[in-house]
């Protein structure tokens, strides 16, 4: 900024400024300022795009990080799934055989049970047709 500004010494040596002299200052001074807001600007634009440039690294770095994260996770939760459903298998032919053998007792005690009672009511059956036949 302060190479815009003449110095107080510069200003009293010259004794008398025309108007042409005046606006060829003011045009050397505009293109000092343009000179620099255009560098300015060039480093504002290589600065964002080198922000860019770390922010697409280190986005990339962390896709990776949790692609690798998501297959552990998937893999690990495959594993306890699969342990799971073998214990789970386990435990239905466990209950399986349980109602089978089960079943299959209820099943002789029916048969006895049946036998016992259709006899019991095939005598009773004939004992009363008897009776009914004989008198």
């Amino acid at each position: 900024m302060a190479r815009y500004l003449p110095s107080f010494a510069a200003m009293t040596s010259t004794p008398e400024l025309t108007t042409r002299d005046v606006l060829h200052q003011i045009a050397r001074r505009l293109a000092l300022i343009e000179e620099d807001v255009r560098a300015l600007h060039m480093g504002v634009t290589s600065g964002f795009q080198r922000l860019d440039t770390r922010i697409d690294t280190i986005a990339g770095r962390l896709d990776a990080k949790i692609d690798k994260l998501d297959l552990k996770i998937d893999t690990k939760v495959g594993d306890a799934y699969h342990r799971v459903d073998a214990k789970i298998d386990i435990q239905i032919t466990r209950l399986e055989t349980r109602t089978d053998t089960r079943f299959s007792r209820l099943e002789a005690k029916t048969d006895t049970h049946l036998r016992w009672t259709l006899g019991m009511v095939l005598a009773s059956w004939l004992s009363l047709m008897g009776a009914v036949l004989l008198q």
